[in-house]
Formats: structure tokens, sequence, C-alpha cells
């Protein structure tokens, strides 16, 4: 069986065995049936000419005397020689108990035509006794298309047989040798193909014949290239590998990929990693608080020198040192209180304040120049920034509009200076942050006093009209 030769290469991984295995099965396969499939389609040529035989000697023969001293006998002879070559092929088929019965019948047919050769007697009856003949003949080439059928489904079932044998024998190969995979799974398609065909060609004796010659082809060009492989230098070198050290391999192919993970700028926590985000939330709340709690344009009697400079600045002195207080608070509670992980705890205190100057001075101008209007301002720039910022989730899956917004926002800067404290410097990225923050300090106060002035008969409308409200 191909199984045992397939069960043979499996179990002693010598894959020089299959092109041998494949000729075996080829031949078991096709060998008695396409044998069969051959006798049958000759022997029904063989009728066709007979019965066209028949009828050219019926429309030439002067009389029936004439016709049964020549022609007939004739074709009684061609007749027995058929009925012969069957009775042997019948014998041949043994292993084919259905075919053998399409044979007898077949054999038996003939006889029957043999005697109405000899039983014309009333040229009368000419006509009819043809029209029978014809019939006969008919009957007997029937019998051996149901033959050729039953070839047919036997080659179908053994095809089947056969294709989930080798594909599951060979599996086991394919497995360990990748290289030889494509070969292996093209044996499947064509006996699949070969299965297929079969069905399709019905009754057709030339088919049988055609299809176990291109099943041999096909097969054979596998063997040679199972035959390349099998003598390859590579293959060789494989094997000794399985041979001399198969515990290497093994541990290669369960983890063909080594990995070595080198931390860089490694943060240990998630809370030191999060910390920068909530650090300027911190700071920037706490700022917007001191802007609305303590009197941004409190009451200061008239001095005609006093410049627009020195009457912002002068007021904003008590909001820089709650500033500082509070950057000093929040930066020295996360290192020594909390034990967040930072690498240079001098230039994280140092951001801490840059940021609370950054934060104390554009909510103090804000509401210095806008007074309600810029306490609003202030809150909307703090939603935006907690959204938009990338402290939760990174800039790049946010929606675009925060993406443009991106390279404005405080938080940005901010955080990118308190990273480089916490998990390691690079290069002048500390710096350029702080340069940021600290241009954007000089901005902020130039825009709170340039709109001071103008923007006085707005707050003063915008103040009556709360006060007539009631509400605030």
């Amino acid at each position: 069986m191909v199984s045992d030769d397939l069960n043979n290469i499996v179990r002693t991984g010598d894959l020089s065995s299959v092109q041998d295995a494949l000729n075996r099965g080829v031949g078991r396969l096709n060998e008695t049936e396409a044998e069969i499939a051959r006798q049958l389609e000759d022997i029904d040529n063989q009728l066709g000419v007979i019965a066209d035989d028949i009828a050219a000697a019926m429309g030439t023969a002067e009389d029936v005397a004439d016709f049964l001293a020549g022609p007939a006998q004739r074709l009684d002879e061609r007749l027995a020689e058929q009925q012969q070559r069957l009775e042997k092929l019948r014998d041949f088929a043994d292993n084919y108990p259905a075919v053998q019965e399409r044979l007898g019948n077949a054999i038996y047919h003939i006889g029957e035509l043999r005697d109405l050769l000899k039983k014309l007697e009333d040229p009368s009856q000419l006509e009819s006794w043809n029209q029978e003949v014809q019939a006969k003949l008919d009957q007997v080439r029937q019998d051996l298309r149901e033959a050729a059928l039953r070839i047919s489904e036997s080659v179908n079932q053994r095809v089947e047989e056969l294709n989930r044998d080798v594909q599951e024998k060979l599996q086991a190969v394919q497995n360990v040798f990748d290289n030889v995979s494509g070969g292996l799974t093209a044996l499947g398609d064509k006996l699949g193909r070969y299965q297929d065909a079969i069905q399709s060609t019905g009754t057709t004796l030339g088919g049988a014949i055609q299809l176990s010659a291109t099943l041999r082809g096909d097969l054979g060009k596998l063997s040679d290239d199972v035959e390349r492989i099998v003598t390859s230098d590579g293959f060789r070198r494989f094997l000794d590998v399985l041979e001399n050290n198969p515990e290497e391999l093994a541990g290669y192919l369960s983890d063909p990929i080594a990995m070595e993970t080198v931390p860089v700028y490694e943060i240990t926590t998630y809370g030191s990693a999060m910390a920068p985000y909530y650090i300027m939330l911190a700071l920037f709340v706490g700022s917007l608080l001191t802007a609305t709690m303590i009197h941004v344009n409190a009451p200061i009697p008239p001095l005609p020198l006093l410049r627009p400079w020195q009457r912002f600045f002068g007021r904003y002195q008590l909001f820089f040192l709650v500033g500082m207080v509070q950057a000093l608070v929040t930066g020295l509670g996360c290192v020594y209180y909390i034990g967040m992980q930072c690498l240079h705890p001098g230039l994280f205190l140092l951001a801490c304040c840059v940021c609370s100057l950054n934060f104390t001075m554009m909510n103090f101008a804000l509401v210095y120049a806008l007074d309600n209007i810029g306490m609003a301002l202030s809150v909307i720039i703090m939603v935006i920034q907690v959204a938009g910022s990338g402290g939760s989730y990174p800039i790049d899956v946010l929606p675009e509009v925060f993406q443009k917004l991106y390279v404005l926002m405080p938080f940005h800067y901010g955080m990118d200076m308190l990273r480089e404290t916490i998990a390691g410097r690079y290069e002048n990225v500390y710096w350029t942050n702080l340069a940021v923050m600290a241009g954007m300090c000089v901005l902020f106060a130039v825009l709170g006093m340039l709109l001071y002035y103008p923007a006085r008969p707005l707050n003063r409308l915008i103040a009556r009209s709360k006060e007539k409200s009631g509400i605030m």
C-alpha cells in the first residue's frame, strides 16, 4: 500500500524514498483500470465498424441467400473475435465484479446477435431483421459503456483514498521541511483535479486513458522535484543538523527571534510617566484660581507719573509670589513626598517655576486686560489643553484641530521640559522648551498691557450689565 511506504518515510525521515512510493502508487492506481479502458474502447470501435458494415452489406446484397453466404458469414467471424476478446477481458477484470457483470451481458448479447445473422430466411422480413440487428449492436455497446462507467467509479474511489492517504502521511514531512510543502500539496491538487476530471468524463472511454497518462506525467514531475531536493546540499545540511543537534534546531523553531530590550530614557512607574501632565494641570488651575480669587484690577490712587507697565507689573508681583510658592510646593512634593522618579531635581524645580510663571502671566494678563471675558478665555484655554495637549493620548491619534493647535499650547512645551528631568535629557530639548515658555511670558505681558486701555469701555459695559442682572 502507498500508506505503508509513506509511513516508513515519516518514521525514518528519509525523503529519498518518496519518489519510489509515488511511482508505485501510480502504477497500482492506473495499470489495471487503464488496460480495461483501452480494451473496451477498442472493442467499442470495432463494433461501430461492424454496424456500419452490416448496413452497407444489406444495401449491396442481391438476395438473402447471397447475403448469408457472403457478408453475414464474415460478420459472424468478426463478432466471434470480439466475443472472445470480451471473455478474456472478463477474466482479466476478476477484481471488478460490477465490470465482469456488464461484460457478461455484452458477451450474451453478441451471442444473440450472431444467432440473428443465421436466422434470416424471408426476404420480406429484411427491414425488421435489420432493425433488430442494429438494436442488438446498440445493446452491446451500451453494456460496454456501463462497464467503462464502473471503471471510472473505481478509479474515482481509489483516487480519493490515495489523495487522503498521501495528504495525511506527507503532512508530517511538510511540517519539518517547509521547502517541500509546495511539491507535497501539489500532489493533492493533481489528484483532486484527476478526480474531478473523471467525474466530468461520464462514459467516455478515451478520457480515462488520457487522464491516466496526465496523472503519471504530473507525479513524475513531482518525483523529479523531490529527488532534486533530496540530493541538494541544503537538504543534506538540514539532515546533519537533525541528526547531530536536534535540540538546537527545536529551540530555534520554537523561538526563531531572540529579543533583547534595551531601556532608553526609562521611566519605571506609570505615575512618573503621567506626572508632567498632572503637574501642568495643577499649576494652571492654581494660577487661574489666583486670578479669580484675588482682585486683579484693585483700585489704585491716581498717580500722574504712573506708567502702564509699572501699573501692570506692580500688581503682578503678588501673583508672581503666589505662583512661585505653588511651583515649589508642587515640585518638592512630587520629588520628596510622593517619591516620583526624577534624574535632575534641580532642573525639575526650575521647570516647575518657569511653567508657573507662564501660567500666572497668562491668566493675569487676560483678566487684567479683559476682566470677565479674560476669565472665560482662561477657562477655555485650560479645557483645550487638557483635551489636546497629548498628555493622556499621543497627539497623532487626536482630532486634526488639536494637532494644529498643539504647537501653540504651553502645556506641550512644559510637559516636554519636565520629561527631560524625569527620564533623562537629550541634547538641548530642555533649554529649547524653557526658552519657548519664557518667550510666551513676554508675549502675554505685552498683550495684557496693549489691550488694557482699548478694552476698558467694554469691560465697564459688561460690569454694569452683570450688576443689573443681580445674578453675579
